[in-house]
This record gives C-alpha cells, sequence and structure tokens, in this order.
C-alpha cells in the first residue's frame, strides 16, 4: 500500500495510472487486476504490438518485490526453457528435478506469448500450475507462488482435446485490437512517455487479506438467481461452460465485492 491510501483507494489509484497511460484497454486493466487479486489466468488474444507484454509486466510492477517471467513458446521449447534445468546433482543421486529459481515456478506473474503453441512436455506440467499452482519437480510437489499467468496467442488453436483443457483454465479472455480513436492514437505516438512506471503497489499480503474476505462473504440470493438463469440460457443456446468456470467465477465476484 502507498501514502497512506486504504485497500480499495490504492486499488481505483492503480487503475486510474494504468488507464491514463494505456488507451483503449480499461476493460483489460479491471480484468487484470481482478485475475491478479483472485488467483485466476487471463488470455489475451489479438495481434502483435497491442501492448499486451507491457501491460503483464507493468500489473507485475504493481506488487511489491514481484517477480516477472515472460517467455515466447514455439512447438520447439522444451520443458527446460519454462522450468528450469535438471539439477546435476540430484541425477548424481538417480532423482530426476530440476533448479526451478528464475523460471515460471518462482514468479509471482507470468506472461507466456504463443501459448497454444507449447509442446506435450511442458503442456501436462502447465496444466497442473495453472489449476492448483502446484508443480511436480521429481519426488517433491512444490507450492508455485504465482497470482497469475498471462497467456497470449495471436489467434485460437484448432480443435484439440489438450489445448481445450489449457484454454478452460483462462478465466479471463480479452480480444485486443489496435488503438481506434484519432486521439488516442496522437497521444500513442507525440504525448505517451516511452517508458511507464507505475507509482502505487499493493504487497503480496494484501492479495492474500482480500482472497481470505472473499471465501467468508455470503452470495446473495438474488446473485444465486442470476448465476442460475444465465446458466440455464447459455445451454438454451447450447454453450456449455465447464463446473470448474462456474465455481470460479463466483469467487471472483466475491473477491471484486471485496476490493
Amino acid at each position: 500500500m502507498t501514502g497512506g491510501l486504504n485497500l480499495k483507494e490504492t486499488l481505483l489509484e492503480i487503475k486510474f495510472e494504468f488507464t491514463n497511460y494505456f488507451k483503449e484497454r480499461e476493460a483489460e486493466i479491471n480484468g487484470s487486476l481482478l485475475a491478479v487479486l483472485s488467483g485466476e489466468n487471463l488470455l489475451f488474444l489479438g495481434p502483435p504490438g497491442t501492448a499486451k507484454t507491457q501491460l503483464a509486466r507493468n500489473i507485475c510492477q504493481t506488487i511489491e518485490g514481484g517477480s516477472f517471467f515472460n517467455y515466447l513458446l514455439t512447438s520447439f521449447s522444451t520443458p527446460e526453457e519454462i522450468f528450469g534445468p535438471l539439477s546435476l546433482k540430484a541425477l548424481e543421486e538417480d532423482e530426476f528435478r530440476r533448479n526451478i529459481e528464475g523460471c515460471l515456478t518462482a514468479a509471482h506473474i507470468a506472461l507466456l506469448d504463443e501459448i497454444f503453441k507449447a509442446s506435450s512436455a511442458i503442456l501436462n506440467s502447465l496444466l497442473t500450475i495453472l489449476n492448483e499452482r502446484k508443480y511436480h519437480n521429481g519426488r517433491e510437489i512444490v507450492d508455485v507462488p504465482l497470482l497469475s499467468v498471462f497467456g497470449a496467442s495471436d489467434e485460437l488453436p484448432e480443435e484439440d482435446e489438450s489445448l481445450e483443457a489449457l484454454y478452460d483454465r483462462f478465466l479471463f479472455r480479452y480480444r485486443l485490437s489496435y488503438i481506434q480513436d484519432d486521439e488516442n492514437f496522437k497521444n500513442l505516438l507525440f504525448r505517451e512517455p516511452e517508458n511507464f512506471n507505475p507509482g502505487v503497489m499493493i504487497s503480496v499480503s494484501e492479495i492474500e487479506k482480500i482472497r481470505k474476505s472473499a471465501n467468508f462473504l455470503p452470495i446473495d440470493p438474488d446473485v444465486e438467481m442470476i448465476i442460475t438463469e444465465l446458466r440455464k440460457n447459455l445451454q438454451l443456446q447450447e454453450i456449455e461452460i465447464s463446473d470448474r468456470r462456474w465455481k470460479r467465477i463466483v469467487h471472483v465476484l466475491k473477491v471484486a465485492a471485496c476490493s
């Protein structure tokens, strides 16, 4: 927290700073902050040069002591590049274990660009991390400090069962486009400073406090009714949403109410 601001004032100040710099990105900014606060993952779909990486990096800069991991995935990317190299010392003891410091498993926020190009070797571990925030490192199960994983892709993948499971892990999804408004475009080119450094920060402990408060927040019966009716309407349109997503949507609603 910064300069005597309470938690809600801090979050409002962060939103103000970001929306003032990132033009035509208000929904994405609000979603990014809510994803971090609620422990959910977020997917950006859109062409290169739409500030996907910069937005994710700057969101991380609002977290006191936050570490950021960024990687561009290809079909040739290996687990070593994402989860760390094998420990030679462990191999001498006939144990398969990785040195995970400085990798995805040690970050608070991660951006995985072209995430749908991840190989099956990466995907298997990634699904568990996205869902449970745990990584199986040899015989040890490691708790991963990730607050949120940002995925980015130019487009949705072709139908693939394993990639559908990956897609379902991203509760927040946004399609980004290039700046449309002329004034915002001129601001980007001629007035906007090249580098943006957030002036307001929030701590991991404050984020955890919000999550704990949300766990004890009751849901209003009217909200229950609205969600139930929404589900029925979606089913009539043959739109299926997984039980996992519904449960997490309710958690996000609680976090939003607490923040």
